[in-house]
């Protein structure tokens, strides 16, 4: 990774509340990269390496819908 001029935070705190009261509560550590890889901001330890799992979901939902493929394969929500 090639480091530059940077803006540097700490990682991010996400918390999800259910009725005022914290359900759950999430580090995120972030970078932000110019279209060579140079890390522009940082937000945490750009270094951090995590396995996205679920939060991939949406993107993967955009590209089925967006290409076609829902009604190539004539897929519905069940």
């Amino acid at each position: 990774m090639t480091m530059g001029k940077r803006t540097q935070a700490t990682a991010l705190e996400v918390r999800l509340l259910r009725e005022g009261i914290i359900e759950s509560r999430h580090i995120v550590h972030a970078a932000v990269c110019d279209n060579r890889g140079r890390v522009l901001s940082v937000a945490g330890n750009a270094e951090t390496a995590t396995f996205v799992r679920s939060s991939l979901k949406p993107f993967q939902a955009l590209a089925v819908t967006s290409t076609g493929t829902l009604e190539k394969y004539e897929l519905s929500d069940p």
